[in-house]
């Protein structure tokens, strides 16, 4: 059953200067950086939508341009060349109908419904879109706990639950997900600061009614996805 997941968004305005990179210790700002740019904002349990399948390559992909300039080469790089694209499908920011209609995702997908519901109702030039892709359980989820950025930078935090018990499924076995993720940050370009964080369990965010969906072990987080 397709589910656009839409809890009610607790937006925490803080005063963290950067997100994610190891730059040690000061609260001083660069000479440069506007308070817009350096303010951090945490959305808890934001907009999503996934969709998931068993496929070793990512699910949701930009069209490939086509390079009709200098189509010399053999095919000896193109292996490399696929992976390389492969690897940047992992983590996609959407920042209008343009990059949306440029990509390419099975939209006879159940799930895809509420894909396509996600996407129609952002407000491109207040928000973006972000798709991020990573292997779980069969079994399980990735649940989007928050997001936490700014117009140059976004970290994402998910947690792990378990999927409905009426869903069949190998303990064994892993699939991919998809999880498209609506951000209040209209970003011009690519965010030069990201990173991804997967806990074992699921911890109450704030401005949610405590619904820690299949936290049974002790928390563990996990810095930087896979």
């Amino acid at each position: 059953m397709p589910v656009l997941q839409s809890s009610r968004r607790g937006v925490l305005r803080t005063g963290l200067v950067a997100v994610g990179i190891g730059t040690a210790g000061c609260a001083d700002e660069s000479p440069g950086e506007s308070d817009s740019d350096s303010r951090t904002e945490r959305v808890s349990s934001p907009d999503t939508a996934s969709i998931r399948g068993d496929t070793a390559t990512p699910l949701v992909r930009r069209k490939p341009e086509s390079d009709d300039a200098g189509g010399g080469d053999e095919g000896g790089d193109s292996d490399a060349d696929a992976g390389t694209e492969a690897a940047s499908d992992l983590l996609l920011v959407l920042t209008g109908s343009t990059a949306v209609d440029e990509l390419e995702y099975d939209r006879d997908r159940e799930e895809s419904d509420a894909v396509r519901s996600l996407l129609a109702g952002t407000s491109f030039g207040e928000e973006s879109v972000i798709v991020y892709q990573d292997r779980v359980g069969e079994c399980y989820a990735h649940r989007l706990e928050y997001v936490e950025g700014n117009t140059r930078r976004v970290t994402l935090q998910f947690c792990r639950v378990k999927r409905d018990a009426s869903i069949a499924c190998d303990l064994d076995r892993e699939q991919l997900q998809a999880t498209f993720v609506r951000v209040p940050f209209a970003y011009e370009a690519e965010p030069t600061d990201r990173s991804v964080g997967v806990s074992s369990t699921c911890e109450t965010s704030p401005g949610t009614d405590g619904d820690s969906d299949g936290s049974e072990d002790g928390l563990t987080n996990v810095e930087g996805a896979e």
